[in-house]
């Protein structure tokens, strides 16, 4: 029984020291997009093979900051905004598509964000380099200037998405996120891939 303990225990050792290890050489999983056409809608979609949170919600379940619907602006004010069109996103200071939302320039033409904000958190970004665009989230806990340190590492353009409780999300049969599952049908935003 004594060894059997110390077996236990020596293996979960390894384990912590493994993850640990991973965590620090890796800090960010960067995840592939399916195949299809990128877009963002107030709607959650029905049978989407990617679908994560973009903006921002209120505790209301409004949508915050400026966004662009079919054409219509709600919300105006003069910060960035992220267009979602072409299969890509751009950031810019006007619209550039019919649709889109605002959200946390993380990196912006190849330069790295800072922010005031010192709170540790799980992060994820939609990213851009070149033509590919993906998924990154943090390994660990980051925060946000760390997170877009590493966001500029491996992209020229990357903007924030809604995490924490509103943090659900998936790419085909992978589940992000999953304590946000029950919250799901608060969020009121979302990138996806049909």
């Amino acid at each position: 029984m004594y060894r059997v303990f110390i077996r236990i225990a020596a293996t979960l050792l390894v384990l912590v020291i493994g993850l640990t290890v991973i965590r620090s050489k890796f800090p960010i999983i960067i995840m592939d997009l399916p195949e299809g056409e990128l877009e963002w809608s107030t709607v959650r979609p029905k049978n989407a093979k990617m679908c994560v949170p973009a903006a921002f919600t209120d505790l209301e379940g409004n949508v915050e900051g400026e966004y662009r619907l079919n054409g219509n602006v709600y919300n105006s004010n003069k910060r960035l905004k992220v267009s979602i069109g072409d299969g890509t996103f751009y950031i810019d200071r006007k619209w550039r598509t019919n649709t889109g939302f605002q959200q946390l320039s993380l990196v912006f033409n190849d330069n790295a964000r800072t922010f005031r904000d010192r709170r540790k958190f799980i992060r994820r970004a939609l990213c851009k380099e070149g033509g590919k665009v993906f998924l990154a989230q943090s390994h660990r806990r980051m925060t946000l200037t760390e997170f877009a340190a590493e966001c500029a590492k491996i992209s020229s353009n990357a903007v924030y998405l809604d995490m924490g409780e509103y943090g659900y999300g998936f790419i085909g049969s992978r589940v992000l996120s999953p304590w946000a599952y029950f919250s799901r049908n608060k969020q009121t935003n979302w990138i996806y891939i049909k």
